[in-house]
């Protein structure tokens, strides 16, 4: 019962006091709107506006006056001070008149737009001021964003190359199958505003230079660039068109084992050989093949290049061959060869025959038969000559003599 008692008590003082709002408030309150991320030489517009009007309190009259602060704002468009027009009545809350501003310098933390007023009547009565109340706004103006750097860079389903980083402007990236990426570039400042070039949403294979544009609000730029390289899978005649490999690869009078994934080959040749006949046969028949180096070997190492270039000219292979090229033999002359050939034993006798006739024929003509004669005829030896006693001293020797002497000449 007593519970009952106070619930009741409760219910009618909750009457009496909804009763009294909604009847007996005769206050008014007027009130300037305020704005944010207002940034130098934004305009901006703002209302003022009254609440606490009713059919039971009508404003006929008011003189509202606006305070601001004159380095931070310029009034555009209204007055500082709102005069009611004559036989003005006001018989619901709203807005009463708008005026605008433009900023004029940074106030982060915010200028005040101060509200004032005088000659308030309610139904033709002054108001008390304690009736009426007056609340003012807040504009807050940012700096301008001077930052054109970025606060991150992604690309979804591939990876940015070097790790990105707000001072590194060059990146690379690789996608495969895929002609356009969604490109997450935020700026460090928000107010700084980014522009990312079209080609990303239409790449094309091979490389593509994306450009990044992040632009502060003083016009000022910073450009980041990414290389998109575009690999497609190949078809079969793409395939082909990249084939840069070897069919075949064959020296003649030279044994190799070819195969066309091993690129060097090792040979060695001796002194006189200075080049070599190669025949080289490319997997496509349109690829282009091209042999360096194949002349004038040195003794020692050369290195004989086979460059297959594919037909679409995107890729190259190289094949090797090392050509060690042997020193020069000295020929070594052999005064008693280890065995005598037929051929050999037949040339000594005939030398030696010739030889002998030769010395028989010099002799022939260097000794004559005069010459001969002196020296193997013997001498005779010598008589001397006896004295003859004759009787007389008329004796005739001389032909005695005379023969002597014819016998010596003959001689």
């Amino acid at each position: 019962m007593k519970k009952s008692f106070i619930k009741l008590f409760l219910l009618i003082g909750m009457l009496f006091v909804g009763m009294n709002v909604a009847y007996a408030d005769d206050s008014f309150t007027f009130k300037i709107g305020g704005a944010e991320n207002i940034k130098p030489g934004d305009t901006f517009e703002t209302a003022i506006s009254v609440a606490g009007v009713s059919d039971v309190d009508t404003l006929t009259g008011y003189t509202i006056n606006i305070g601001f602060d004159a380095t931070k704002l310029t009034l555009v468009e209204g007055y500082t001070s709102l005069i009611s027009a004559e036989n003005v009545q006001i018989k619901e809350s709203g807005v009463i008149a708008t005026v605008k501003f433009e900023a004029k310098e940074a106030a982060p933390e915010g200028t005040l737009l101060k509200l004032s007023g005088e000659n308030i009547l309610n139904n033709d009565e002054p108001m008390d001021s304690k009736h009426v109340t007056y609340n003012g706004g807040t504009v807050k103006i940012r700096p301008l964003s001077n930052d054109t750097t970025l606060k991150s860079l992604k690309i979804p389903n591939t990876v940015l190359s070097p790790e990105f980083n707000k001072n590194t402007t060059d990146y690379t990236a690789t996608v495969t199958d895929v002609t356009s990426v969604d490109i997450e570039a935020k700026p460090s400042n928000q107010y700084s505003s980014v522009w990312i070039t079209e080609n990303a949403k239409n790449l094309v294979k091979g490389v593509n230079d994306v450009t990044i544009v992040v632009k502060d609000e003083y016009g000022n730029e910073k450009w980041y660039g990414i290389k998109i390289t575009l690999n497609t899978t190949p078809t079969e005649e793409e395939l082909k068109a990249q084939d840069a490999t070897l069919k075949t690869l064959t020296i003649k009078g030279q044994k190799i084992e070819f195969n066309s994934t091993e690129k060097k080959y090792y040979i060695n040749v001796d002194y006189e050989t200075t080049k070599l006949n190669i025949t080289a046969t490319p997997n496509n028949e349109e690829a282009e093949v091209k042999i360096v180096g194949n002349s004038k070997f040195v003794v020692g190492k050369n290195t004989v290049k086979i460059n297959v270039t594919s037909k679409d000219k995107t890729k190259t292979e190289t094949y090797q061959v090392i050509v060690t090229r042997e020193k020069e033999e000295q020929e070594v002359v052999k005064t008693c060869p280890e065995e005598t050939s037929k051929k050999e034993w037949i040339i000594f006798t005939v030398s030696l025959i010739l030889t002998f006739t030769l010395g028989i024929v010099l002799g022939y003509f260097l000794c004559r038969k005069e010459v001969l004669n002196k020296l193997f005829k013997r001498k005779k030896k010598e008589e001397t000559p006896v004295e003859i006693e004759t009787l007389s001293d008329t004796i005739d020797l001389s032909d005695t003599v005379n023969k002597l002497e014819n016998e010596k000449k003959q001689e």
